[in-house]
This record gives C-alpha cells, structure tokens and sequence, in this order.
C-alpha cells in the first residue's frame, strides 16, 4: 500500500482524462456516475487510458497532454446526491496531486479498484 499524509489509502476511482486533470486542479467538484457511493473519505484517483476528446479541446487541450493509465492524485468524497439529470453526483473536496504519478499494481476498473497490493 501507498501511503499519503498520515493515511493509509488502497481504494482508486478510474476516470476518464482530461476529467482526472480537473479533479486534480480543484475545477471538477463533482463526478458524475450511474452508481451512489457511500465512500466518505480520501480515495486514489486514477486516470484511464481513455481520453475524451470534446473535454479536451473545452479545455484547449489536446489528449496526450496528462497522464494515462496511473493514480494521479488523492481526493476526498464528501457527499453524494441524487443528480437531477439521472444518476448520482458525488460531491468532491481537497484534491491532492502527487508528485509523481504512479502505476498501480492492479488494473483499473470502471469504477472502484485496489489499486496496490500489500507489501
């Protein structure tokens, strides 16, 4: 397991970049899924290999331009509501970007996964 800040971290999100970048820089404050969590805490974010390619180009970016296939950061999940479109929007707090991105043990899920293996 990797540790961070005092806490000892083993669960990670998949996210789409450049969606996992926005998360990092503290713009995308909620993400979007079909499933609620009950998740309250400090979780890895990771950035899949896939990219999307209408994000980028809102952010006048290209793909390629942030990492695939690694944790990028940590941040928290403070909340989760029902989203008025459909789904759940869960609500996202003090995103922290590691200094190095790091490729976990396991492969990333759709959603939730372990990311290291205990040592």
């Amino acid at each position: 397991m990797t540790k961070l800040n005092s806490e000892i971290l083993n669960s990670a999100f998949s996210v789409h970049q450049p969606f996992a970048e926005q998360i990092m820089l503290g713009i995308k404050k909620f993400e979007y899924r079909s499933m609620k969590t009950n998740r309250r805490d400090r979780v890895y974010v990771y950035a899949s290999f896939r990219n999307d390619a209408q994000a980028y180009a809102e952010m006048g970016e290209e793909p390629g331009n942030f990492p695939n296939g690694v944790i990028v950061g940590t941040v928290e999940i403070v909340d989760c509501t029902v989203n008025p479109k459909g789904g759940y929007m869960w609500h996202l707090a003090s995103p922290q970007r590691l200094p190095e991105p790091i490729k976990p043990d396991n492969s990333g899920q759709p959603v939730w996964f372990i990311p290291f293996n205990k040592k």
